[in-house]
């Protein structure tokens, strides 16, 4: 049974890889499983399914085998039910190399008792075909609350916590989870996607399940791929803080950065602060996935699903935009989707040119961590993806989100490129098509604090002092004025980057 899961994993990755290719990609950040969906039901830079990637790994999945029951299914079902053209075929593909290479000879033919289990937990396990959960649900009793806000805040807190052993963020972890977190030897994390399960907004207790890929580093230089579930929950009814105070990760009572107890109480006021009466508050940590090596998926020269699904537009999106001009008179689609261009190409330029720096003004921190593990992953590597004669062919308005701290517009771009992965040292050509124009389309959502107005700049200057962009440091603040430019206080920046395919 071990050696049939083991070829249907392969199969699976082999005919379904998603496409590691140019700044959005397609990528999962597993390579292949577990793919964040994106925005739609989570908050990535990209990925679900994409065909025809080819796959390289120095590692492999070291899961248990009901994981490996589970992504193959999940893949298997997402195709199906969204793509039948292309699953379906592929299910009898599968089932006749299972049958004929993966199977034992003396055993009848009739569906297995395993089979039939796994069949059952299928029926069981369809969360990611149902609509993605509203985090704006919270605004109701919650006016303060930002999704942009809260995604950004989940993955800071979670990077600190396994940082520094939970110590820095104990207001905003349970004493359950402290102890999950207690880790003393990891050195970095890379998150690399986002999905929301679920999300309540109800008495007593507000709740948001989130499910995140990570790499994590360890200083004895292991890397450690993980998918890890976490609750979070706040008391219904608690007030959003303004962004100063919800990054800090002070007391979330009297914002004192004294630091709180291991028991949860704040050294200046007294209050017990991890119980989610002040602040959301990381309740539950759960390993569902680990591998050692997180894999490497190349291009492909196969089709890009969804490029010919239609733009999926958000039912308020003219009322939304009236309302933007309505508080920024000087707002122009055409010049924003000037600006929209001018990052698209300057990504592409910095990602081909292996210049991942050039792209530290243009991301919020979590795009570009997510984005330069990838560059890493290629240097380390050898290899290189290359980007040519790339052309934006057209850009759609999908939707406009105006809340009490943020604003987000989000646009559907259109694009073609030639898109191929050489191997540095000699040149060759590892995937993809150095002949062939790619046609594809992504969802890219750009972010700014609420009240910035719109102003002419280039996207190649700072956006608050108008110094060139070439010093910018990796935290994000330009060395010329000291601004921290990376989190929309000044002007748009790009949050999000979704597969059409994935997008909802």
């Amino acid at each position: 049974m071990i050696r049939r899961m083991r070829l249907l994993v392969v199969l699976l990755v082999l005919l379904t890889a998603t496409t590691f290719a140019r700044v959005g990609g397609g990528q999962s950040y597993s390579g292949g499983g577990y793919s964040s969906s994106s925005s739609s039901s989570s908050y990535s830079s990209g990925g679900s399914y994409s065909s025809g990637g080819s796959y390289s790994s120095s590692g492999g999945y070291d899961s248990s085998d009901g994981e490996a029951v589970g992504f193959i299914l999940e893949m298997l079902i997402r195709l199906i039910i969204y793509y039948p053209k292309v699953g379906i075929p592929l299910v009898i593909v599968i089932i006749w190399a299972f049958l004929k290479y993966g199977g034992n000879n003396n055993r009848p033919s009739s569906p297995s008792n395993d089979f039939k289990k796994l069949q059952e937990w299928s029926s069981s396990n369809t969360v990611r075909q149902k609509q993605p959960p509203d985090l704006n649900s919270f605004k109701t009793a919650d006016p303060n609350f930002s999704t942009p806000m809260f995604l950004d805040f989940l993955t800071s807190l979670y990077s600190k916590a396994y940082l520094t052993a939970g110590e820095e963020v104990r207001p905003y972890l349970s004493q359950e989870a402290q102890s999950s977190f207690s880790y003393k030897d990891v050195t970095a994390v890379v998150i690399g996607g986002v999905t929301v399960v679920r999300a309540l907004a109800r008495e007593p207790r507000d709740l948001v399940e989130v499910e995140l890929e990570s790499n994590l580093s360890f200083e004895n230089g292991q890397k450690l791929f993980v998918v890890e579930s976490l609750i979070l929950q706040r008391h219904h009814g608690v007030k959003t803080r303004e962004p100063e105070i919800v990054f800090s990760f002070s007391c979330p009572n009297c914002g004192s950065p004294e630091g709180v107890n291991p028991d949860g109480r704040c050294g200046s006021c007294g209050e017990k602060v991890n119980d989610g009466r002040f602040a959301w508050v990381i309740t539950s940590r759960q390993r569902k996935h680990s591998t050692a090596v997180p894999p490497v998926v190349l291009s492909s020269s196969g089709e890009e699903l969804g490029t010919d699904l239609p733009t999926v537009k958000s039912p308020n999106l003219s009322a939304a935009l009236s309302q933007l001009q309505n508080k920024d008179p000087d707002f122009s689609k055409d010049a924003f989707e000037k600006f929209a261009r001018e990052t698209f190409m300057a990504l592409q330029s910095a990602w081909t040119n292996k210049e991942w720096e050039k792209a530290r003004p243009l991301e919020t921190d979590f795009l570009f961590q997510q984005h330069q593990y990838w560059m890493d992953c290629y240097k380390h590597d050898g290899l290189r993806n290359v980007l040519e004669d790339i052309e934006i062919t057209r850009i759609d308005w999908a939707r406009i989100d105006l809340d009490k701290f943020f604003e987000s517009v989000t646009i559907r771009i259109f694009a073609r490129m030639k898109d191929y992965t050489i191997r540095e040292a000699n040149n060759d050509v590892l995937s993809g098509n150095p002949t062939q124009l790619r046609s594809f389309s992504e969802y890219w959502t750009f972010v700014r604090r609420a009240g910035v107005t719109s102003k002419n700049r280039e996207a190649t200057r700072c956006p608050n002092c108008g110094a060139p962009l070439d010093k910018v440091t990796h935290v994000g603040e330009c060395e010329y004025c000291q601004a921290r430019i990376t989190r929309g206080d000044f002007d748009w920046i790009l949050s999000r980057i979704e597969q059409d395919e994935a997008y909802r």
